[in-house]
Protein backbone atom coordinates (compact mmCIF):
# COMPACT_ATOMS: atom_id res chain seq x y z
CA UNK A 1 0.00 0.00 0.00
CA UNK A 2 2.91 2.26 -0.38
CA UNK A 3 2.92 3.34 3.48
CA UNK A 4 6.18 5.16 5.21
CA UNK A 5 6.42 1.84 7.76
CA UNK A 6 9.66 2.70 9.18
CA UNK A 7 9.01 6.01 9.72
CA UNK A 8 4.95 5.23 11.35
CA UNK A 9 6.54 2.98 13.66
CA UNK A 10 9.61 5.07 15.30
CA UNK A 11 6.29 7.32 15.76
CA UNK A 12 3.89 5.18 17.27
CA UNK A 13 6.82 4.14 19.41
CA UNK A 14 5.95 7.00 21.29
CA UNK A 15 3.30 6.18 23.95
CA UNK A 16 2.12 9.69 23.85
CA UNK A 17 1.59 9.20 19.99
CA UNK A 18 -0.29 6.20 20.75
CA UNK A 19 -2.61 7.70 23.34
CA UNK A 20 -3.39 10.92 21.11
CA UNK A 21 -4.12 8.68 18.12
CA UNK A 22 -6.75 6.68 19.85
CA UNK A 23 -8.27 9.76 21.63
CA UNK A 24 -8.50 11.59 18.16
CA UNK A 25 -11.07 8.68 17.07
CA UNK A 26 -14.92 9.66 17.29
CA UNK A 27 -17.48 7.17 18.92
CA UNK A 28 -18.14 5.28 15.79
CA UNK A 29 -14.85 4.50 15.05
CA UNK A 30 -13.58 3.33 18.40
CA UNK A 31 -16.72 1.23 18.41
CA UNK A 32 -15.39 -0.55 15.47
CA UNK A 33 -11.57 -0.82 16.24
CA UNK A 34 -12.36 -1.92 20.02
CA UNK A 35 -14.87 -4.92 18.69
CA UNK A 36 -12.58 -5.75 15.26
CA UNK A 37 -9.06 -5.67 17.99
CA UNK A 38 -11.12 -7.79 20.18
CA UNK A 39 -12.87 -10.06 17.92
CA UNK A 40 -16.08 -8.94 19.16
CA UNK A 41 -19.27 -8.01 17.70
CA UNK A 42 -19.90 -4.55 17.22
CA UNK A 43 -22.92 -4.25 18.93
CA UNK A 44 -21.75 -5.01 22.00
CA UNK A 45 -22.47 -2.26 24.84
CA UNK A 46 -19.28 -1.07 26.34
CA UNK A 47 -19.26 2.57 27.33
CA UNK A 48 -16.85 4.79 25.32
CA UNK A 49 -14.92 5.54 28.09
CA UNK A 50 -14.07 2.08 28.87
CA UNK A 51 -13.51 0.99 25.32
CA UNK A 52 -11.05 4.35 25.26
CA UNK A 53 -9.06 3.42 28.52
CA UNK A 54 -8.76 -0.36 27.31
CA UNK A 55 -6.87 0.88 23.80
CA UNK A 56 -4.98 2.61 25.42
CA UNK A 57 -3.80 0.17 27.87
CA UNK A 58 -2.87 -2.11 24.51
CA UNK A 59 -2.03 0.28 22.07
CA UNK A 60 0.99 -1.52 21.39
CA UNK A 61 -0.99 -4.29 19.83
CA UNK A 62 -2.78 -1.92 17.34
CA UNK A 63 0.23 -0.78 14.99
CA UNK A 64 -1.78 -2.28 11.86
CA UNK A 65 -4.94 -0.69 12.68
CA UNK A 66 -2.63 2.86 13.10
CA UNK A 67 -1.28 1.86 9.32
CA UNK A 68 -5.18 1.59 8.34
CA UNK A 69 -5.74 4.85 10.19
CA UNK A 70 -2.89 6.51 7.89
CA UNK A 71 -3.96 4.73 4.68
CA UNK A 72 -7.68 6.32 5.17
CA UNK A 73 -5.75 9.43 4.43
CA UNK A 74 -6.95 11.20 1.12
CA UNK A 75 -8.97 8.33 -0.35
CA UNK A 76 -12.55 8.97 -1.64
CA UNK A 77 -15.08 7.79 0.36
CA UNK A 78 -16.86 6.99 -3.03
CA UNK A 79 -14.24 4.18 -3.36
CA UNK A 80 -13.73 2.61 0.43
CA UNK A 81 -17.71 2.56 0.70
CA UNK A 82 -18.61 0.67 -2.67
CA UNK A 83 -15.72 -2.11 -1.94
CA UNK A 84 -17.56 -2.56 1.36
CA UNK A 85 -20.82 -2.69 0.29
CA UNK A 86 -19.87 -6.09 -1.21
CA UNK A 87 -17.96 -7.44 2.01
CA UNK A 88 -19.90 -5.96 5.55
CA UNK A 89 -23.30 -6.58 6.82
CA UNK A 90 -25.87 -4.57 6.31
CA UNK A 91 -26.38 -3.63 10.11
CA UNK A 92 -22.27 -2.53 10.06
CA UNK A 93 -22.47 -0.61 7.21
CA UNK A 94 -25.75 1.17 8.37
CA UNK A 95 -23.96 1.73 11.63
CA UNK A 96 -21.05 3.61 9.82
CA UNK A 97 -23.53 5.84 7.82
CA UNK A 98 -23.08 9.05 9.37
CA UNK A 99 -25.48 11.24 6.94
CA UNK A 100 -26.87 12.30 3.20
CA UNK A 101 -25.68 8.41 2.44
CA UNK A 102 -22.21 8.74 3.07
CA UNK A 103 -19.97 6.80 5.39
CA UNK A 104 -17.34 7.22 8.11
CA UNK A 105 -14.46 5.63 5.94
CA UNK A 106 -12.00 4.85 8.55
CA UNK A 107 -14.59 2.85 10.21
CA UNK A 108 -15.23 0.76 6.98
CA UNK A 109 -11.36 0.48 6.84
CA UNK A 110 -11.00 -0.87 10.45
CA UNK A 111 -13.68 -3.02 10.09
CA UNK A 112 -12.87 -4.53 6.70
CA UNK A 113 -8.95 -4.85 7.80
CA UNK A 114 -10.39 -7.41 10.44
CA UNK A 115 -12.82 -9.48 7.73
CA UNK A 116 -10.59 -9.21 4.83
CA UNK A 117 -7.65 -7.40 5.22
CA UNK A 118 -6.65 -7.85 1.06
CA UNK A 119 -9.72 -5.62 0.68
CA UNK A 120 -7.82 -2.15 1.34
CA UNK A 121 -5.45 -3.40 -1.55
CA UNK A 122 -8.64 -2.95 -3.71
CA UNK A 123 -9.51 0.44 -2.49
CA UNK A 124 -6.00 1.47 -2.95
CA UNK A 125 -5.92 0.74 -6.72
CA UNK A 126 -9.96 1.72 -6.87
CA UNK A 127 -9.43 5.33 -5.69
CA UNK A 128 -7.20 5.70 -8.86
CA UNK A 129 -10.36 5.04 -10.88
CA UNK A 130 -12.80 7.64 -9.26
CA UNK A 131 -9.42 10.13 -9.54
CA UNK A 132 -8.31 9.84 -13.31
CA UNK A 133 -10.11 10.18 -16.88
CA UNK A 134 -10.54 7.34 -19.00
CA UNK A 135 -10.05 6.62 -23.12
CA UNK A 136 -13.13 4.56 -24.43
CA UNK A 137 -12.47 1.74 -26.70
CA UNK A 138 -14.06 -0.53 -28.45
CA UNK A 139 -12.05 -3.62 -29.77
CA UNK A 140 -12.69 -4.17 -34.07
CA UNK A 141 -12.60 -7.91 -32.90
CA UNK A 142 -14.62 -8.94 -30.03
CA UNK A 143 -13.18 -11.76 -28.07
CA UNK A 144 -14.11 -15.57 -28.99
CA UNK A 145 -16.91 -16.73 -26.92
CA UNK A 146 -15.58 -19.81 -24.78
CA UNK A 147 -17.24 -21.93 -22.15
CA UNK A 148 -14.56 -20.16 -20.03
CA UNK A 149 -15.90 -16.85 -19.58
CA UNK A 150 -13.57 -13.33 -20.29
CA UNK A 151 -12.93 -13.00 -16.94
CA UNK A 152 -11.89 -16.32 -16.11
CA UNK A 153 -9.73 -16.06 -18.69
CA UNK A 154 -8.44 -12.83 -18.15
CA UNK A 155 -7.46 -14.16 -14.41
CA UNK A 156 -5.89 -17.54 -15.85
CA UNK A 157 -3.99 -16.20 -18.38
CA UNK A 158 -0.06 -15.44 -18.75
CA UNK A 159 -0.88 -12.26 -18.33
CA UNK A 160 3.06 -11.04 -17.81
CA UNK A 161 4.24 -12.47 -20.59
CA UNK A 162 2.10 -10.23 -22.34
CA UNK A 163 3.74 -7.43 -20.24
CA UNK A 164 7.16 -8.40 -21.64
CA UNK A 165 6.11 -8.33 -25.20
CA UNK A 166 4.53 -4.83 -24.13
CA UNK A 167 8.05 -3.85 -22.74
CA UNK A 168 9.75 -4.75 -25.23
CA UNK A 169 7.96 -3.11 -27.93
CA UNK A 170 8.99 -0.04 -26.17
CA UNK A 171 12.00 -0.58 -25.90
CA UNK A 172 12.71 2.25 -23.02
CA UNK A 173 14.11 -0.24 -20.72
CA UNK A 174 11.34 -0.33 -17.71
CA UNK A 175 9.43 -3.31 -16.60
CA UNK A 176 5.91 -3.20 -16.41
CA UNK A 177 4.35 -5.25 -13.24
CA UNK A 178 1.22 -6.21 -12.48
CA UNK A 179 0.05 -5.14 -9.25
CA UNK A 180 -3.94 -6.01 -8.97
CA UNK A 181 -6.60 -7.83 -10.77
CA UNK A 182 -10.45 -7.84 -9.77
CA UNK A 183 -13.73 -8.20 -10.14
CA UNK A 184 -16.27 -5.34 -9.09
CA UNK A 185 -19.98 -4.57 -10.54
CA UNK A 186 -19.60 -6.55 -13.40
CA UNK A 187 -16.58 -4.99 -14.81
CA UNK A 188 -13.02 -6.38 -14.87
CA UNK A 189 -10.19 -4.58 -13.61
CA UNK A 190 -6.23 -4.56 -14.94
CA UNK A 191 -3.70 -2.37 -12.55
CA UNK A 192 -0.90 -2.32 -14.14
CA UNK A 193 2.70 0.07 -12.92
CA UNK A 194 6.33 0.73 -14.62
CA UNK A 195 8.55 3.10 -13.99
CA UNK A 196 8.48 6.84 -16.03
CA UNK A 197 9.85 9.77 -15.83
CA UNK A 198 12.87 10.29 -13.44
CA UNK A 199 12.39 12.37 -9.90
CA UNK A 200 13.91 12.53 -6.95
CA UNK A 201 12.29 11.89 -3.53
CA UNK A 202 13.43 13.37 -0.18
CA UNK A 203 14.10 11.11 2.12
CA UNK A 204 15.26 12.58 5.87
CA UNK A 205 17.96 14.69 4.52
CA UNK A 206 19.29 12.75 1.74
CA UNK A 207 17.74 12.80 -1.84
CA UNK A 208 16.86 9.56 -3.19
CA UNK A 209 17.14 9.14 -7.56
CA UNK A 210 14.50 7.30 -9.24
CA UNK A 211 11.84 6.76 -11.42
CA UNK A 212 8.31 8.32 -10.66
CA UNK A 213 5.33 5.21 -10.95
CA UNK A 214 3.32 5.30 -14.24
CA UNK A 215 -0.58 3.86 -14.01
CA UNK A 216 -2.23 2.18 -16.55
CA UNK A 217 -5.94 0.75 -15.21
CA UNK A 218 -7.40 -1.58 -18.24
CA UNK A 219 -11.54 -1.62 -17.32
CA UNK A 220 -12.81 -4.07 -19.62
CA UNK A 221 -17.01 -4.70 -20.01
CA UNK A 222 -17.66 -8.86 -18.76
CA UNK A 223 -17.50 -10.28 -22.17
CA UNK A 224 -14.01 -8.39 -23.43
CA UNK A 225 -16.10 -6.41 -25.98
CA UNK A 226 -15.72 -3.09 -24.84
CA UNK A 227 -12.63 -1.20 -22.64
CA UNK A 228 -11.63 1.68 -21.07
CA UNK A 229 -8.30 2.93 -20.44
CA UNK A 230 -6.60 5.02 -17.93
CA UNK A 231 -2.52 5.78 -19.08
CA UNK A 232 -0.03 8.47 -19.97
CA UNK A 233 -0.48 6.82 -23.84
CA UNK A 234 -3.75 5.03 -24.08
CA UNK A 235 -3.50 4.27 -27.54
CA UNK A 236 0.04 2.54 -27.08
CA UNK A 237 -1.79 0.17 -23.76
CA UNK A 238 -3.98 -0.58 -26.24
CA UNK A 239 -1.28 -3.46 -27.36
CA UNK A 240 -2.41 -5.39 -23.65
CA UNK A 241 -5.97 -4.71 -24.47
CA UNK A 242 -5.70 -6.52 -27.94
CA UNK A 243 -3.14 -9.15 -26.54
CA UNK A 244 -5.96 -10.41 -23.96
CA UNK A 245 -8.91 -10.49 -26.38
CA UNK A 246 -6.91 -12.10 -29.57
Amino acid sequence: LELPIERLMTEYSDVSSRQNWIESLSGRQLTVLYAASNDLDFTQEVPLSKMRQMLVEKSEQLFDYYLVNRFNHAKLETAVSDIAKEILSDELLEFCLVKNNKYDKKSLLFALFKQKPDALKNIYHYDKIHKKGFAAFVLMNPPRQRELNFAEFVLSSPITKILEKYDTSLGDGFESTLQDVFLHNDRLYLFIRRASDEDVLLNCDQLLHGHKPEWTIIDFAANGNQVNICAKCPQKSVFIANALVS
